[in-house]
Formats: C-alpha cells, sequence, structure tokens
C-alpha cells in the first residue's frame, strides 16, 4: 500500500510540473504578446518574435526554440526547448476583467484585420472585410456572443454584418449594407451557369489573406480552380479575408461585390474589373 501510495502522489507530481518548473529571467529576446482571445478549448493569440507575428495556440513552436504549453486569459505560457526553462509571458493590458464570462479578448493597437482573423479561427466562421475598415484597434471584451464580439472590435465607420457562416465588415454606407444592387449582382453573374463552364469553381477552397494585392489573390484562385484570372494594371487595393472550405465560386463572389468590382468573360478566361 505504501508503495501504491508513492506512485499516486508522482504521478500528482508529474501532472502539476509545470506549475512549480524552473523559470527563466525575462530577456529582450523572448516573445511579446500583443493580443489573446481565449475561449474554453480553443484559445489563441497573437506573438510577435523577432519582428514578425505568429498565431500561438497549445502545442504551437516558434523558431525551433519556444513552444506554447499553455494560452491563458492574459497570459502565455512558453517552455524553451534549448534548456527546458518556462517563461509565462503577460500581455501589457491595463483593464481588468471583472466578469466571470467564459470568452475574453484582449489586445493593445492591433491591426482589425488580425483581430478578425483571430474570431474567424476560433469561432469557425468565414470573415471578409473591405479595405476601407482597416485601422488599429484596442479590444478589452468579455462577450456572450459572437455579435458582441464584433461590435466591440468593430466600431466607427464601419460595421460587421453576419450572415453564418459568413461575416463582412464593410463601411456602414456601403451597398452591402443598404443592399442595394444586391440582387442584381448575383443575378448577373449566374454562379450555376459559371460552375458549369469551370468547373474548377465547384471545389472547396481556403482563402488566407492579410492585406495581399488584389492580383497575387486571382493567381491563388487562379491555382486553385484552373480558370486563367485576367486584370488590368489599375486593379489594386489590398484583399483582407479568412475563408476555409468555401466553394471557390463564393469566395470570388464575395470577394467581387465586397470590393465594388465586376467580372467580364471571355472565351479564354475572366476578368475582373473595377
Amino acid at each position: 500500500m505504501l508503495i501504491k501510495g508513492l506512485y499516486v502522489i508522482g504521478l500528482i507530481i508529474f501532472a502539476i510540473c509545470p506549475v512549480f518548473g524552473e523559470y527563466a529571467p525575462m530577456t529582450p529576446d523572448m516573445p511579446q504578446i500583443k493580443a489573446i482571445l481565449y475561449k474554453t478549448g480553443n484559445p489563441i493569440a497573437i506573438v510577435s518574435l523577432n519582428g514578425t507575428d505568429y498565431h500561438a495556440f497549445n502545442g504551437a513552436v516558434f523558431e525551433d526554440e519556444w513552444k506554447v504549453e499553455e494560452v491563458r486569459r492574459k497570459s502565455v505560457l512558453f517552455r524553451k526547448k534549448s534548456n527546458y526553462m518556462f517563461v509565462e509571458i503577460f500581455l501589457n493590458n491595463k483593464k481588468n476583467l471583472r466578469q466571470t464570462i467564459d470568452t475574453s479578448f484582449l489586445g493593445r493597437d492591433i491591426w482589425l484585420s488580425d483581430a478578425l482573423e483571430l474570431i474567424a479561427k476560433v469561432y469557425n466562421v468565414n470573415i471578409m472585410m473591405h479595405p476601407a475598415c482597416e485601422k488599429k484597434v484596442s479590444i478589452s471584451t468579455q462577450p456572450r456572443t459572437l455579435k458582441s464580439l464584433l461590435n466591440a472590435a468593430v466600431h466607427g465607420w464601419c460595421t460587421a454584418v453576419i450572415e453564418l457562416p459568413f461575416v463582412y465588415v464593410v463601411p456602414m454606407n456601403s451597398d452591402f449594407v443598404k443592399g442595394t444592387n444586391y440582387n442584381y449582382f448575383i443575378s448577373s453573374y449566374d454562379l450555376s451557369r459559371l460552375e458549369f463552364y469551370y468547373p474548377g469553381l465547384r471545389e472547396l477552397g481556403w482563402l488566407e489573406s492579410r492585406g495581399d494585392d488584389i492580383k497575387l489573390v486571382l493567381r491563388r484562385l487562379s491555382n486553385g480552380t484552373g480558370i486563367p484570372f485576367m486584370f488590368s494594371e489599375k486593379l489594386n487595393f489590398p484583399v483582407y479575408a479568412s475563408f476555409r472550405n468555401v466553394k471557390f465560386s463564393v469566395i470570388l463572389e464575395k470577394l467581387l461585390y465586397i470590393n465594388d468590382c465586376y467580372l467580364i468573360e471571355y472565351e479564354k478566361g475572366l476578368e475582373i474589373a473595377r
């Protein structure tokens, strides 16, 4: 019985060893925490290391040295692979979280597009943002719903339109919010007909764009669908989108409408114009 008791005690100590592990002293070259979206079972953070931003989630490893042991509500616990020491780095946020609600979002001076990408990953939604909405935001909220979280992140001259599984962040005075011309836009292209002539549009695909130029995004769509996309040299604007397992035809539709573009059909492919 004594041996069995010691074995159980050993297991308990092993299970909680990160709490009593050796912690490394803080140094300037350590990761910096920019934002944390905490949701039980699926927390994520934005970590800056040597001038590069990363998405931190439990188990992630950065630059083959910094392993994320746990993303917490106000901090991220790392373990250095070179010496196995623990480092807990806190988010520099002056506001306290007083409510005992499962979800919280803390971030200071981050780009709205970065905040929306975290929301897309945690809530498993597809988000596209009009480039006019990009700005630096500071968020400190404990939302009860996805809508309240989006309202905390998006405010001012832009708004979030929720049509699950899609979320659109657009200017308040845009046609998308007013609902004008949308039915005309959809009927003008007849997606089912386009899918018939271009079978690649029926395939499911991903689009992650953090402000990439529209021409680069169209080249990606061309590679994914096998469709030659053409565009004028004057076509130039950043694209902010996070789509996962969505038909390419739907991605193309959202991309065109939100960014005030239109489609021209040719025998050898499709042209995107504005």
